[in-house]
């Protein structure tokens, strides 16, 4: 009977651990996120819009799916220094939960949510044209959720911007923590259209 109290003492002592430790995950994820999204922000943005409907995406698992000789895991997983697919899938998994709109902070940007991007979509492309030039005259911002390392000082995200039609352009750029600031460094998928 004593045997059989201890370990349940111990298997509520290393669930309570395990909460706990995925609870300050989620917290770190969400002020680091909220840092990087609000310093890009400020220093690399010039677009009035932002596409909602990709900024709650990790937009690497959707480019997976829509381009699969570009599976940029690997690439991600030599960034953020991940030793395997497991851990990788940890990362990535932190980043769902996320909405990205509580960390836009900076009140010029329109966001356009994914019922709107739908309604417009729907439309001719002259149509669609002549609205994004009314609501987003100096262009959209598409910014993915980021995806850290494990100590949250290694950061990837898919920051890309247009115009209209054949003038965007974007890519996954890494960031490094240093002295309370994110350090843009490489980035890797780099598209022009």
């Amino acid at each position: 009977m004593k045997n059989l109290a201890i370990l349940i003492l111990i298997s509520i002592l290393t669930l309570s651990c395990s909460v706990k430790k995925k609870l300050n995950s989620s917290s770190t994820y969400i002020k680091k996120s909220t840092e990087l999204i609000t310093q890009i922000l400020s220093k690399k943005n010039d677009c009035d819009c932002i596409l909602n409907s990709i900024c709650n995406n990790v937009f690497l698992e959707d480019y997976k799916i829509d381009n699969p000789e570009n599976n940029y895991r690997n690439e991600l997983s030599k960034y953020l220094k991940v030793k395997n697919t497991k851990e990788l899938n940890n990362i990535i998994e932190n980043s769902k939960n996320f909405d990205i709109r509580k960390s836009i902070i900076h009140s010029d940007i329109k966001i356009i949510d994914q019922n709107e991007l739908s309604k417009i979509n729907r439309l001719n492309s002259i149509q669609k044209l002549k609205i994004y030039r009314d609501k987003c005259p100096n262009g959209r911002l598409l910014i993915s959720k980021p995806i850290f390392n494990k100590s949250f000082d290694i950061a990837v995200i898919f920051i890309g911007k247009t115009r209209g039609p054949l003038s965007g352009h974007g890519g996954y750029y890494t960031y490094k923590l240093e002295n309370e600031n994110w350090t843009s460094g490489k980035g890797f998928g780099f598209y022009i259209n």
